[in-house]
């Protein structure tokens, strides 16, 4: 056997935890326990080709400053063994997944998910909105009982129905704006679903000021993942977030969270950062966790502007953060709290259960998503843009069917090990960035990585201290 019968990538990330060495596989999405040795000759094949002979000897040179001459050669034949069982053997997963869904999809159309814009308005006046304010560069305007009804009745006739589990989200501008047609949106779809089996996932994002009982009680009846944007500290919130008449919103926000903590517990917030903000991340969502806000959630700013222009320090400092964040999140769930950051625990999650990330809207597509008009679009962060516009709800021969996307091969992504838990990262911010869909961009690359990494690092801490957690915290909700 030669030493060049390996068929080893460059997709996989290593780290060593408690003297012990972990490999993360890129292109299969499994982790691995492994020797300090295989591990170094791994870290290696980034300088030394695994696929050359020359290469190979003079890797091994390398090692013999540290390792014994049988060792080495131990090693690679382990190595060699592994390899042909599948460790670090496959590449473009992903591609397979959005491919299979393509082919299923176009033979068989379908919908899931429905997300409807009811207000695009907003009595906020955030600094960093991508929705230009909540109307996307168009007229503020909320969206009538009578559009909803046919949005959600085209949903509700196109369903997978082989489906027991459906998301519905209502977002805006500020959805609690249009408080009148958000009852009505959930009563409605209840009356639908009412003879059947099957569970509707509830989801709202709003800015948190407009709270009452009656909402209250409609979170609570059934069961919203309510998501509350407010960037954790009085001084970065009012300056980034005010009302439009430009008075502070975070103690109005703070004060509806505790209200409706007393009747509701299942809410997550949303921390948005601008370059100044990143070195308050830690202190932001600790205060949030004090405030009775258990998940927190973070992202960074994505614009042209100065304040998203991130530098290599921004990043180092942006990566000290989450560092710091994931060591009291592991604390926390050893001890049984339930404060947690979540950016890295749904990332754990995906690692645990190896879901790859082949859910982006512009791609799936098996999502309608109506702006407060009635028309579709392929993703909710194109509101407004008609080049992804797909009609509006109201034509005769309105179909959210037509002219699907297929997924293209980003070569420089298939080399990276992030791929399978980053998809080629967002259309949206590549094309915001890159003016191309398909183009990975800077931005997105570097604070994925750091989130992924710190996850990966929060998964393998887990693992050798406490693996019964996953089954406390992942497997109930896998079955």
């Amino acid at each position: 056997m030669s030493d060049t019968d390996l068929n080893i990538t460059n997709q996989f990330f290593c780290i060593e935890e408690q003297n012990r060495q972990f490999i993360f596989d890129g292109g299969s999405g499994y982790v691995f326990e492994t020797n300090k040795l295989i591990a170094e000759i791994l870290k290696g094949s980034k300088i030394y080709n695994l696929n050359d002979d020359k290469d190979i000897k003079n890797l091994k040179q390398e090692l013999t400053h540290k390792y014994k001459l049988e060792e080495i050669e131990k090693a690679f034949e382990d190595l060699r063994t592994n390899n042909q069982r599948g460790l670090l053997r496959y590449s473009g997963e992903i591609y397979q997944v959005y491919e299979k869904k393509y082919e299923y999809l176009k033979a068989n159309p379908y919908l899931n998910s429905l997300c409807l814009n009811i207000s695009q308005k907003c009595n906020l006046g955030c600094k960093y909105c991508f929705g230009d304010g909540g109307n996307y560069g168009h007229e503020s305007i909320i969206m009538s009982k009578e559009i909803a009804q046919k949005c959600i009745d085209y949903w509700f006739n196109n369903l997978d129905k082989e489906k027991q589990n459906f998301n519905v989200t209502f977002f805006g501008g500020e959805p609690l704006i249009n408080k009148d047609v958000f009852i009505y949106s959930v009563n409605y779809i209840n009356e639908l679903f009412k003879d059947k089996k099957c569970n509707i996932n509830y989801i709202i994002t709003t800015n948190g000021t407009i709270i009452d009982n009656e909402i209250i009680s409609v979170l609570k009846d059934n069961k919203f993942d309510l998501s509350i944007s407010i960037d954790g500290i009085r001084q970065i919130h009012d300056s980034n977030r005010p009302y439009a008449l430009g008075n502070g919103s975070f103690d109005t926000i703070v004060n509806n969270i505790k209200q409706i903590k007393r009747e509701y517990d299942q809410i997550s917030a949303q921390i948005t950062l601008t370059k100044r903000d990143i070195p308050f991340l830690k202190e932001a969502t600790k205060e949030l966790w004090n405030i009775g806000v258990n998940e927190v959630y973070s992202n960074l700013v994505f614009n042209k502007s100065d304040d998203a222009q991130y530098s290599y320090e921004d990043y180092k400092t942006y990566e000290k953060q989450v560092s710091d964040l994931r060591k009291i999140t592991y604390e926390n769930l050893v001890e049984g709290k339930k404060q947690v950051f979540g950016s890295l625990v749904d990332l754990m999650k995906q690692i645990h259960t190896r879901k790859c990330s082949a859910n982006c809207f512009l791609w799936n597509q098996t999502v309608g998503i109506f702006s407060a008009r009635g028309n579709a679009y392929r993703c909710y962060r194109y509101v407004g843009n008609e080049e992804y516009k797909l009609g509006n709800i109201n034509e005769d021969n309105f179909s959210l069917f037509n002219n699907r996307l297929k997924k293209p091969v980003v070569r420089k992504c298939s080399e990276c090990w992030a791929q399978l838990f980053c998809g080629d990262g967002c259309p949206y911010e590549n094309y915001l960035y890159e003016d191309d869909i398909n183009k990975p961009n800077q931005q997105w690359c570097a604070k994925t990585k750091i989130l992924l990494e710190e996850s990966f690092r929060l998964y393998v801490q887990i693992l050798i201290n406490k693996p019964g957690l996953f089954k406390d915290m992942f497997d109930s909700q896998t079955k």
